[in-house]
């Protein structure tokens, strides 16, 4: 017979009960709740996809206006296209 101080503790449950049922539940209330909270795609955005194919700076300029984001647009389309579509469909769903 096992006379162990933690077998007499536990009495037949296990030790860390909140861990368990944390881990086998639908809520984990461990770690903290972080999810992405996402806005559905409207017409306007798949306009703005169309442009961003088209020209990518036009994209941006239509989702976020004249700024930074348009300025990186522009350097990232002139160095290659694909980097600047790859940016505008990034700003387009971001915002």
């Amino acid at each position: 017979m096992d006379s162990s101080p933690i077998r007499s503790r536990i009495k037949g449950h296990p030790p860390f009960p909140f861990v368990l049922s944390s881990l086998f539940s639908t809520t984990n209330t461990l770690l903290p709740h972080t999810h992405a909270h996402t806005m559905a795609l409207t017409c306007s955005d798949i306009f703005k996809f169309v442009f961003a194919i088209i020209l990518p700076p036009l994209g941006v300029l239509m989702e976020k206006g004249c700024g930074c984001d348009l300025l990186i647009n522009i350097l990232l389309t002139c160095l290659g296209y694909i980097p600047g579509i790859i940016h505008a469909f990034y700003i387009i769903l971001k915002y």
